[in-house]
């Protein structure tokens, strides 16, 4: 392998590895960062249940569109890289990304428009009427819930899959050596 192949590969890993990072970083830290440090305090801090519900539901669909984006970042990245192997080893990533997206999916274009169409039935959620949309409100935000969480787990998967096969990649190890020694 001449200088010149190493520098191409090289440029096409660190490119991949970029889209990739940042993928992962957008996606993963945008819903830690809503979960943990938005959605809550929302609710803490405002003066009633149904200002934290809008609130909460302005950003998310901000969170679901960014997260969309992170999916194609992490794509993009994966495919760039990984698909010049044909091992399922380096082919796992890709479809760890399928069923993230595919959750994604449905919680953000299956679930919401669900949660969204009960708002508009049930007048409040400060006072004790339409239980029963509440109670179905809740069912709907609970799944939400377990779905996002699945994906911070599968994400994480991905994570350190990806950084498996990045750090055992040949071309990683070796850097340039390889050019040099030419």
């Amino acid at each position: 392998m001449n200088f010149s192949e190493v520098f191409k590969e090289r440029k096409v890993q660190i490119f991949s590895m970029i889209l990739f990072f940042l993928g992962f970083a957008l996606w993963f830290g945008s819903i830690v960062f809503f979960g943990f440090g938005i959605a809550g305090q929302v609710f803490k801090l405002s003066p009633s249940r149904d200002i934290a519900g809008i609130l909460n539901r302005a950003f998310l669909s901000r969170l679901n569109i960014l997260e969309f984006v992170s999916a194609v970042l992490l794509g993009g990245g994966i495919i760039l890289y990984n698909f010049r192997f044909k091992t399922l080893f380096h082919r796992a990533p890709f479809f760890l990304l399928i069923v993230s997206a595919t959750l994604l999916g449905v919680y953000a274009l299956m679930i919401t428009p669900n949660m969204n169409d009960l708002l508009l039935r049930i007048p409040s959620f400060d006072t004790a009427s339409d239980a029963a949309l509440k109670a179905e409100f809740t069912t709907y935000h609970k799944i939400y819930t377990s779905l996002v969480q699945i994906n911070l787990i599968l994400l994480l998967a991905l994570f350190f899959w990806q950084v498996l096969i990045y750090s055992a990649s040949e071309s990683y190890r070796q850097g340039f050596k390889k050019a040099h020694d030419v």
